[in-house]
């Protein structure tokens, strides 16, 4: 399905009616990136409600950006459909479940297949490069947050904003990627459960999950690697 049909299809979802909910979104955001690098951003869904279909106008600083979205809060990816397209100097994110029938088959468009499960908060994560004079001065902005159920409510969330957003990295918060996240992740991946543990932030491969492989590239991040 082309980006137009999708922005279609969800500005329909859209008209169905409108309120706030108690869910939130945040950027999840590397440390820092450079003239010339490209990055991961996430954006993580803390929800008690499930959800079918988003839609969210992503905003970057001049000099980057966006590519590749992507979902790991599906439970089963290949039944949503992710795109983007560029609305009014922003780029305007919608994802779209398919619809699963009774009999087990499955049929593109509006759906009822929920963007929630419990391996990860991540709704959503991709790519944003720096052109090779990119100099770091301003913040990712979220907004235009839309949340549709499976049927047809649509809540609509507050903006969010990298400016107080959590740092890819840093398991423990004190706004450093250095050994004590790679320590506190390897305590929870074992079970001992420590203080100030964020599973957001620790999950810097966004794979999903924080596992060892994760405490081995917050040692790579930490060693300038």
């Amino acid at each position: 399905m082309k980006v137009k049909g999708l922005l279609l299809s969800m500005a329909l979802l859209l008209g169905a009616g409108s309120a706030w909910a108690d869910d939130n979104v945040s950027v999840v955001r590397p440390l820092t990136i450079k003239a010339g690098q490209t990055q991961k951003v996430a954006v993580a869904l803390e929800n008690a409600k499930a959800y079918t279909a988003f839609q969210m106008d992503i905003k970057l600083p001049t000099g980057l950006t966006l590519s590749n979205p992507k979902s790991l809060r599906t439970s089963d990816a290949t039944f949503h459909n992710i795109t983007a397209g560029e609305v009014e100097g922003v780029t305007r994110v919608v994802a779209l479940s398919y619809k699963q029938e009774n009999d087990g088959s499955v049929l593109a468009g509006n759906g009822n297949l929920n963007f929630i499960d419990d391996n990860s908060p991540i709704i959503l994560f991709f790519d944003i490069t720096a052109a090779d004079d990119y100099v770091d001065d301003g913040n990712i902005e979220v907004k235009n947050v839309k949340f549709v159920s499976a049927d047809g409510t649509t809540q609509s969330l507050a903006d969010a904003s990298s400016a107080s957003g959590l740092i890819l990295g840093d398991a423990n918060g004190d706004k450093n990627v250095d050994t004590k996240d790679a320590i506190k992740l390897v305590e929870q991946y074992l079970g001992k459960n420590p203080s100030n543990f964020d599973k957001k932030a620790a999950d810097i491969t966004l794979d999903g999950t924080f596992d060892t492989k994760d405490a081995i590239q917050i040692i790579t991040v930490y060693l300038g690697k």
